[in-house]
């Protein structure tokens, strides 16, 4: 009898139990439904955890620019040296200004992707569109009244102080290219972010979010 229990139990400790299809298809459907609540929760997170980063690269532009302001009798860096030909473009004279401190193209080449000017999206594609653009029309619509002297050395002759609405002329976006017109929302990447919005850096060294309603180009500011 003993022997019989004894082999009973061995019996069913041996038996390993199957999954029916119903069971499979519970645990599958279960998955699926965390997943679909899930994915929209962790890009959402991750969008904004990259608009942050951005808006803190515009913030370290920013500081940037004022450095060049102060260095440079109060005058804003040059969207590019030479206008209508090969020249520096706004963020290489930042650069080689406060962060490598030199002129050796292929050591700031190597910089300018590790640094706050660049987008990792942007980097591999082109690299003098590195995800920052600066608008070229801030000394034309601050200064000149918009009287189309928007040409890209226009940015030497305008004094900040001559700025008469700082913390509402737009001076650089989340960007497509390395500058806008201000022509409306040239260039501007509003989709970078996934929720429709853009960062934006302030002559008054100030950055915040806009959306295309809240986005005011410089013609609509100085109107």
């Amino acid at each position: 009898m003993i022997n019989k229990t004894m082999h009973g139990r061995q019996k069913y400790r041996g038996f390993r139990r199957k999954f029916t299809l119903i069971e499979l298809l519970v645990v599958i459907a279960v998955i699926a439904i965390l997943v679909a609540v899930l994915l929209p929760a962790l890009g959402k997170a991750r969008g904004m955890a990259r608009m942050s980063g951005c808006k803190n690269n515009l913030k370290q532009i920013g500081i940037y620019h004022s450095l060049y302001q102060g260095d440079f009798d109060d005058r804003m860096v040059q969207t590019r040296t030479i206008s209508g030909s090969a020249g520096d473009y706004w963020y290489w004279i930042l650069l080689k200004l406060y962060v490598t401190r030199s002129e050796h193209y292929v050591d700031n080449t190597t910089m300018l992707l590790r640094s706050v000017f660049s987008d990792r999206v942007y980097e591999k594609r082109n690299t003098n569109a590195p995800g920052y653009a600066q608008n070229r029309r801030v000394a034309d619509y601050a200064v000149y009244g918009g009287s189309g002297a928007w040409s890209d050395t226009i940015c030497a002759s305008a004094p900040v102080t001559r700025i008469r609405k700082p913390a509402q002329s737009n001076l650089a976006t989340d960007n497509t290219n390395w500058n806008y017109n201000d022509s409306g929302h040239e260039s501007v990447d509003f989709l970078r972010h996934g929720n429709l919005k853009v960062n934006v850096l302030y002559v008054d060294s100030h950055v915040t979010s806009e959306t295309k309603a809240t986005f005011l180009p410089l013609w609509k500011v100085y109107q």
